[in-house]
């Protein structure tokens, strides 16, 4: 049976079946996007778990090698302190002993003139053997200087930069 409408010939029910189709396939475009949104969002909260994951690792990382650099420098402050300290006790041993060879010498020089030649003798003989000896420990001192400023120049020129 065919229904005229305005000049069009209508099958009756069909704007039924039309309109079931198209609330139909709405419906189901609908449910597949919020499907797909879903999917989309379990990518993206599983991403952001991976990226908080990486990023805790990276701080604990950084951290531990914060701690670690921390620690090789109080050690190597530690260390220059101790080794000021013991270079100061040396320094201070060396005044208090030159001290008490000027003391000495001066004492020497006013006795001198009425020294005995041979006991003038002995004692440059003495003051030329303790000169050596002091030429000698000073060309020691001076050839640790120059490796120790050698070393420090190598470290300083290979230092990252």
């Amino acid at each position: 049976m065919l229904v005229l409408v305005e000049g069009l010939a209508m099958i009756p029910g069909l704007y039924t079946y039309a309109a079931t189709a198209i609330v139909a396939g709405a419906l189901a475009f609908g449910g597949g996007w919020k499907v797909q949104a879903w999917r989309y969002d379990a990518q993206i909260a599983g991403m952001q778990a991976q990226h908080a994951t990486a990023l805790a690792s990276a701080n604990q990382k950084a951290l531990d090698d914060t701690i670690k650099m921390q620690k090789a420098k109080d050690e190597a402050i530690k260390a220059a302190q101790d080794r000021a300290k013991r270079e100061a006790a040396n320094a201070a041993a060396a005044r208090t002993e030159r001290d008490g060879l000027r003391a000495q010498l001066a004492a020497t020089a006013v006795q001198l003139p009425s020294a005995s030649c041979t006991s003038v003798r002995d004692y440059a003989t003495t003051l030329t053997g303790l000169f050596d000896q002091c030429a000698g420990a000073y060309q020691d001192m001076a050839g640790q200087a120059q490796g120790h400023a050698a070393d420090a120049r190598l470290m300083l020129e290979s230092w990252p930069k």
